[in-house]
């Protein structure tokens, strides 16, 4: 009859579980900086590219405001009502007096 052959069980031991666990806990904290760093520099680069575009929204906007006040100029709608044919009437006109 043939032996039967019974092989051991090797434990592992605890310094080698303790040396494997740190090395997964070194290799992940490598690796989540090497995001959080990834993605901070994206992050930063998409801020100054907003800013940017809030600039120049905000110099366009300043450009329209001055172009708004100088159509909105009394004598400007005067003088294209004049040319149109129209006249103002006195007699409609109520100026009222501000604090």
């Amino acid at each position: 009859m043939a032996k039967i052959i019974k092989h051991k069980r090797r434990k592992l031991r605890s310094g080698v579980a303790a040396f494997f666990l740190l090395f997964c806990a070194l290799v992940t904290t490598v690796l989540s900086n090497l995001f959080v760093g990834s993605l901070k520099t994206s992050l930063m680069i998409e801020i100054q590219d907003m800013n940017l575009a809030m600039a120049s929204l905000k110099s366009e906007n300043e450009k329209l405001s001055i172009e708004i006040q100088t159509l909105q100029n009394k004598d400007r709608v005067y003088t294209i009502a004049d040319d149109a044919g129209l006249s103002q009437n006195q007699d409609n006109v109520i100026s009222v007096a501000g604090n």
